[in-house]
Parts: C-alpha cells; sequence; structure tokens
C-alpha cells in the first residue's frame, strides 16, 4: 500500500514539474507568424520576402541579394534546430506516456527544448538586426510605419508569433 502511494506521489510530482516547466518555457508559438522556411513566405505576399514589402520599402537589387544571403544563413541555422526541437518534443511526449516517467528524464527534455527555442529566437533578432543594417533611413523609417499599420489592424490582439517577427 505504501508502495503505490508513493509511485503515485513520484508520478504526481513528475507530471507537476513536467507541467510547470512547459509553462515557464512559455506558451506555444502560433506558426502562423514569424519566419517561415521551404518556400513559406514572410508576410502574404510572394515568396520568402514579401513582394509588397520589397515594393513598400523600395529594395535595391544590392539590398535584395544581401537579404538573400541573410535568409538562406537563417534558414541554414533554424531549420536544424526546429529538427532538434520536434525530436525533443517527440521523446517528451514517450516519455510521460511512459507508466513511470522519469522526472530528471522530463526536466532535461523541456529544459533543452526552452534553449533551442531560445537559440532559434536569437538567430531571428541577429537576422533582424543584420536586414535592418541593409535598410537606408528613409528604409527604416518605412519599415517602422509598415509595422506600425500592421499593429494597428490588428488591434491590442497580437498573437504570440508577433513577438518573433522577424521585422
Amino acid at each position: 500500500m505504501k508502495r503505490k502511494f508513493e509511485i503515485g506521489l513520484a508520478l504526481g510530482i513528475t507530471l507537476l514539474m513536467a507541467v510547470v516547466l512547459l509553462s515557464a518555457a512559455g506558451p506555444r508559438k502560433d506558426r502562423s507568424h514569424g519566419p517561415r522556411m521551404e518556400g513559406q513566405q514572410f508576410g502574404s505576399g510572394g515568396g520568402m520576402f514579401s513582394e509588397r514589402m520589397t515594393e513598400a520599402l523600395g529594395l535595391t537589387e544590392e539590398q535584395m541579394e544581401q537579404i538573400d544571403a541573410l535568409k538562406l544563413e537563417m534558414k541554414s541555422t533554424v531549420e536544424p534546430l526546429h529538427q532538434q526541437r520536434e525530436e525533443i518534443r517527440e521523446a517528451l511526449k514517450a516519455e510521460l506516456e511512459l507508466e513511470e516517467p522519469s522526472a530528471v528524464e522530463v526536466g532535461q527534455l523541456v529544459i533543452s527544448k526552452r534553449d533551442l527555442s531560445r537559440e532559434a529566437r536569437q538567430v531571428r533578432e541577429s537576422f533582424r538586426e543584420s536586414f535592418q543594417a541593409i535598410l537606408t533611413p528613409e528604409q527604416l523609417e518605412q519599415l517602422e510605419e509598415l509595422k506600425e499599420r500592421r499593429h494597428s489592424r490588428r488591434g491590442s490582439h497580437r498573437g504570440f508569433g508577433d513577438q518573433d517577427d522577424p521585422f
């Protein structure tokens, strides 16, 4: 009887720890925002970089080449991180489905997943800074206006993914 209680308590603590750690890592990002890979778009225009944004900012051919190089660099860095994060998510799911999941293993997986998310966020921030460094002061001003207009259209109901918006 005491052994069953101890097992139940250990399982309860493990699950509670997993919930707390997952909550501390923040809400799951809405995948409809932020940088996308594999031929998807930034924004709602065509290609990986919105044609509307290209036109609105008046980007030169040289700027577009620099931006393309930045996107390729970001993609080559972020895709493996996303793959690793997905593998960790699957391992976490499998561990939690066990009859007696290991609290240590669950904690390590959650921390690893959080660390990969932070690393991907840093890559996107670096992209944002490099992208903005390519723009002229006038284009930066126009970019800020575009972001403000987009924000005002959404009102105060910004999605989670906006935090990682590359622009």
